[in-house]
């Protein structure tokens, strides 16, 4: 077993900048691990994928809005979500084997993981091994 620590890649629904929790949770992690020179981090985010395809896709929003606010919900969640596992894809295929340290999906109750906490965001990735 190798004494170097494994690669980590921080998922996130939510762009890099922001001011919510999750977001400044977020920043300080980075900006702690930026001291280490060993860690290897990647912050892996829906705007991490499609820069072309994002701006129209997320901007019927606004066609979608006067029509229904819920709806507008919905798209952004879906929108955010398909582009945030495109971008997981992507930079997982890249990789060997890392820790994803992800926050939960929009619109899911956090899953039962061990001891009854809460459980990742992406299930279908819970215990796979990549690379």
């Amino acid at each position: 077993m190798s004494d170097q620590p494994l690669p980590l890649v921080i998922s996130s629904m939510l762009r890099a900048h922001g001011v919510t929790g999750v977001q400044t949770h977020v920043r300080q992690l980075l900006g702690y691990l930026a001291g280490d020179p060993g860690a290897d981090v990647e912050l892996v985010t829906p705007f991490s994928w499609g820069r072309p395809l994002y701006l129209p896709v997320y901007a019927m929003r606004h066609a979608i809005d006067p029509v229904s606010g819920a709806a507008v919900v919905l798209w952004y969640r879906h929108g955010h979500e398909a582009f945030l596992r495109a971008a997981l894809r992507r930079q997982l295929a890249s990789r060997g084997d890392c820790v994803i340290y992800a926050q939960d999906r929009p619109g899911r109750a956090p899953e039962p993981g061990p001891a009854g906490g809460a459980g990742g965001a992406l299930p279908h990735l819970a215990g796979r091994r990549v690379g």
